[in-house]
C-alpha cells in the first residue's frame, strides 16, 4: 500500500491479525448500535457457554426462533465438548489457550455444512421466514419486530456514562484474564463494556478510546515494555518518534496489584510450614 510519504510498502499481516479481536468488537458494537437505533430495540448480555465470555442479544425475540437459528452453534458446542473430553482423557488436564482454540477450530470445521449455490436476498428471506413460521406460527413472525420493540420499551434506560467508573471496570476485567496486556486488549474490553452497559444505545464518539487511555494512565497500571537497546536514529524512526524496529502496538502493561499477588505467592512458596500429612500418606494418595 502507499504510505503518507508517497512510498509503496508491503503490509505486515501479522499486525493485522493481532487486531482481529478489536476489529470484531468494533463490528459487533456498531452493528448493535445501528440496528437498535434504527429499529427501536435494546440488547441484553447472556451466557451461552458456561465459563466463556457472555454475548449480546436483542431483547424480545421468541426463544423458539433463537433455538431454530442457533443449530450450527449448538452443533459446534456439542462437537467441541466431545473433543475436550477426549483431550482430558489423553492428557489428564483441561485444554487451555492454543490447545482449546485448536479444538474449537476443529469442531467448527467438522460441523461446517457443505457449500450451497448462491441465492438472492429475497430467496434467503423467504427461506428464513418459512423456518421461523415452522417452529412458531405466522402471527408470531409477523409481529416479531413489534414484540421486540415493546420489550425494549419496558427496559430501564442505560446509566449515564462515567469515564472513571468505566476505566475501573475495564481494567479489572482485563487483569482478571491476563497477567500482561497491550492496548488492543484494553480497547476490545472497553467496547465490550460499552455494549454491555449501553444495551444497544449509541456510544459517544471515541468513548472506547477514552476509556482505554484512562485505563493505561491508571495508577494501578504499569508499563513494563523493555527499553530500546540502541539509541534512536532519525532515519529509523516513524513519524511519532518510535523506532521502526519496535512493532506497532507492542507496548506491554501489567498492574501493581498482579505483581503484589505474585509476590505473595512466591513468599508463601518459600515459607517453611509443618506438613499436614506424612510423606507415606501423601505418596499413597498421590498414587490413587
Amino acid at each position: 500500500m502507499r504510505g503518507p510519504d508517497g512510498r509503496w510498502r508491503n503490509l505486515d499481516t501479522r499486525l493485522l491479525m493481532r487486531e482481529v479481536v478489536v476489529a470484531s468488537e468494533l463490528f459487533n458494537q456498531r452493528s448493535l448500535e445501528l440496528i437498535c437505533g434504527r429499529l427501536g430495540l435494546t440488547t441484553e448480555e447472556v451466557e451461552v457457554t458456561p465459563g466463556q465470555r457472555p454475548v449480546m442479544r436483542i431483547v424480545g425475540i421468541d426463544q423458539r426462533i433463537r433455538a431454530a437459528f442457533a443449530q450450527r452453534g449448538d452443533a459446534v458446542r456439542t462437537t467441541a465438548d466431545a473433543l475436550f473430553d477426549d483431550y482430558r482423557r489423553r492428557h489428564g488436564r483441561q485444554p487451555h489457550g492454543r490447545s482449546r482454540y485448536a479444538l474449537l477450530d476443529r469442531a467448527r470445521s467438522q460441523t461446517r455444512p457443505a457449500k450451497r449455490t448462491a441465492r438472492s436476498l429475497d430467496e434467503l428471506l423467504a427461506t428464513w421466514r418459512r423456518r421461523a413460521i415452522a417452529v412458531t406460527d405466522r402471527d408470531t413472525v409477523d409481529n416479531l419486530l413489534a414484540t421486540a420493540q415493546t420489550a425494549a420499551q419496558g427496559r430501564p434506560a442505560p446509566a449515564e456514562f462515567d469515564l472513571a467508573d468505566a476505566a475501573e471496570q475495564v481494567l479489572a476485567a482485563v487483569a482478571e484474564r491476563r497477567t500482561t496486556f497491550r492496548r488492543r486488549h484494553v480497547l476490545a474490553e472497553a467496547r465490550r463494556y460499552l455494549m454491555r452497559t449501553l444495551a444497544g444505545a449509541t456510544a459517544m464518539p471515541r468513548a472506547a478510546e477514552e476509556i482505554t487511555d484512562r485505563v493505561l494512565a491508571h495508577g494501578d497500571c504499569l508499563d513494563i515494555t523493555p527499553p530500546e537497546i540502541n539509541p534512536p536514529h532519525p532515519d529509523l524512526q516513524r513519524a511519532d518518534g518510535t523506532s521502526v524496529y519496535r512493532p506497532i502496538g507492542s507496548q506491554t502493561y501489567t498492574t501493581h496489584s498482579l505483581l503484589a499477588a505474585e509476590n505473595r505467592l512466591l513468599a508463601a512458596a518459600r515459607t517453611s510450614v509443618i506438613p499436614p500429612v506424612g510423606r507415606g500418606t501423601f505418596a499413597r494418595v498421590a498414587a490413587l
